[in-house]
């Protein structure tokens, strides 16, 4: 076990012993968006993430021989990271005290967005430019914005959408656009679960709940913590990884 591990398992045992409201859920749903923010629902699930990473138990929907010890490490670092800067933003809200202090920035501001744009296209020149600057570290928090256009292709693959007719109420006239390329996703969401015609591998919640969450990142470029993208992505891994499971079985 490295050090990175053991530091998170020894933070991942003292939140455990004070937060005595804790949870363990093998089927726990993903949180409605009037959820997200409390503070026993963020606790139960770094509980759970942080001990599925230490345990090496389907970490991200993946069996831990396919993770490298490089990304176990790197991983820790952050959920020890993001779970210091969280207890020091909600210590009032805490159902125990905590000595933490630990700052760090909650939004990423417009000069660094616009900064990992321009990394991402000459990387290797732009370190020559400005060496403070590291976008790798940004690319975990811009996960869900990945996640939220993962959703919309997957359903605009799953009924095979090309285009729809949209009508929107202007004053006291509703004017309809045909051949539209926007893609209505809670609305498609919520007719699916109401005709359940299909079978998927990830319920109607969990898929419209994280859609509704990455969708804040997209408009506020607020940082969410590791243990929610964690989440996310091994709830959605049966959604994506299914066609591969299926052939894998075939194949064997």
């Amino acid at each position: 076990m490295n050090s990175k591990v053991k530091e998170l398992t020894i933070i991942v045992d003292d939140i455990k012993n004070k937060f005595k409201a804790a949870n363990i859920s093998k089927d726990r749903a993903f949180p409605y968006k009037k959820d997200i923010s409390k503070v026993e629902v963020n606790l139960n699930i770094f509980i759970e993430q942080a001990s599925k990473l230490i345990n090496k138990n389907k970490f991200l929907g993946f069996d831990f021989h396919e993770i490298t010890e490089a990304d176990v490490n790197e991983i820790a670092s952050i959920y020890i990271t993001d779970i210091q800067q969280y207890l020091t933003l909600k210590h009032d809200e805490l159902p125990f005290n905590s000595n933490i202090a630990h700052w760090g920035q909650g939004v990423i501001n417009d000069r660094d967005l616009f900064n990992i744009a321009r990394g991402y296209v000459m990387r290797d020149s732009y370190r020559d430019i400005d060496r403070n600057f590291i976008p790798d570290i940004y690319k975990i928090y811009s996960v869900p914005f990945a996640l939220r256009l993962a959703i919309e292709n997957k359903l605009k693959k799953i009924i095979g959408f090309e285009s729809c007719d949209i009508t929107r109420r202007y004053g006291s006239k509703n004017i309809t656009k045909t051949a539209q390329k926007e893609f209505p996703v809670t609305m498609i969401i919520k007719a699916l679960k109401k005709m359940d015609c299909l079978n998927l591998p990830c319920g109607y919640s969990d898929i419209s709940s994280i859609y509704s969450w990455a969708s804040n990142f997209c408009h506020t470029a607020e940082k969410e913590p590791i243990w929610m993208i964690s989440f996310a992505i091994e709830k959605l891994s049966p959604l994506f990884d299914y066609d591969g499971n299926k052939k894998n079985e075939r194949l064997a």
